[in-house]
């Protein structure tokens, strides 16, 4: 049946008066504006489930911290199995950037955690990461800071240059960006390393990282790095342990890829094991 005949079959719908009318009514209803559309839930295709919508009054918007509010507001992030989130006082789920001393939040639109930066043009380096134990902000205040130093040695005149232009950023690699995807793909592959062992690049019934991204679909093309650091003292030990296997190396052979400078995101997972401490730290471009 082609688009006339069924034109012709239904020609019987608008000489009923019930269905005028009803057909009318829907009209209306379509003149209604989208944007009060858009504040309605949105339904999953299929399932018959009303989907949570992201608030556009305040997802993408920021909300600074007072700094004497900073350690009380530690008690506000929880984890949800893998995800973390920062309760509001009401007990709902935050969705706005927010800003604690240097550091930026970002969440997702369902209030997961996202990624966290310095705020820009404050000189980069190391900032506050409220979902990482003690041990582990250590070691990440150590590698942003290397990162930073690097940074400004290769850019001298970058801040100078910058002179209050609201337009650019002059330490927009002086640090990593923490990624909460790199995160949670770090405390797997810490998990799977201390079950199952850990050989070259790979965990044996695992894969390399590469494997691992791609089986979780994220940044699966992006250049990355791996660094499992293990039976160390601490994060001091740890950090020299990384060292040596990148910017040491660099140093001495010139690839860019040994280089702590060539990445821009990182994701980091720490465990104790009879008093020794394990970090597996994930460097992307």
């Amino acid at each position: 049946m082609d688009y006339r005949d069924k034109l012709h079959k239904n020609t019987w719908f608008l000489t009923n008066p019930l269905r005028v009318a009803l057909f009318t009514a829907g009209l209306m209803l379509l003149q209604y504006p989208v944007t009060a559309l858009a504040a309605a839930s949105t339904i999953e295709a299929g399932s018959g489930a009303v989907a949570e919508t992201k608030p556009a009054s305040t997802y993408g918007t920021t909300k600074v911290i007072a700094s004497e509010e900073t350690e009380a507001a530690r008690a506000n992030w929880v984890q949800e199995g893998d995800d973390w989130y920062y309760l509001l006082p009401d007990g709902s789920k935050n969705r706005q950037d927010l800003q604690f001393d240097n550091a930026i939040y970002k969440f997702n639109w369902n209030g997961s955690l996202k990624t966290a930066q310095w705020v820009p043009n404050t000189g980069g380096g190391a900032y506050p990461v409220f979902c990482y134990d003690e041990e582990t902000q250590f070691l990440f205040d150590q590698l942003n800071d290397e990162k930073k130093d690097l940074y400004f040695d290769e850019y001298p005149d970058r801040e100078d240059e910058y002179g209050n232009d609201e337009k650019r950023q002059y330490d927009r690699y002086a640090g990593f960006i923490m990624d909460e995807k790199l995160n949670q793909a770090a405390a797997h592959r810490l998990e799977a390393a201390l079950a199952n062992g850990y050989s070259g690049d790979a965990i044996p019934g695992e894969g390399t990282l590469k494997d691992y991204l791609a089986q979780i679909s994220y940044r699966k093309n992006s250049s990355c790095r791996e660094l499992y650091l293990r039976g160390r003292e601490d994060a001091d030990d740890a950090f020299d342990k990384l060292i040596g296997k990148t910017q040491d190396k660099y140093d001495s052979n010139g690839k860019r890829k040994d280089s702590l400078d060539y990445y821009r995101r990182i994701g980091m997972a720490h465990a104790e094991k009879d008093g020794e401490q394990y970090f597996m730290v994930i460097l992307m471009r």
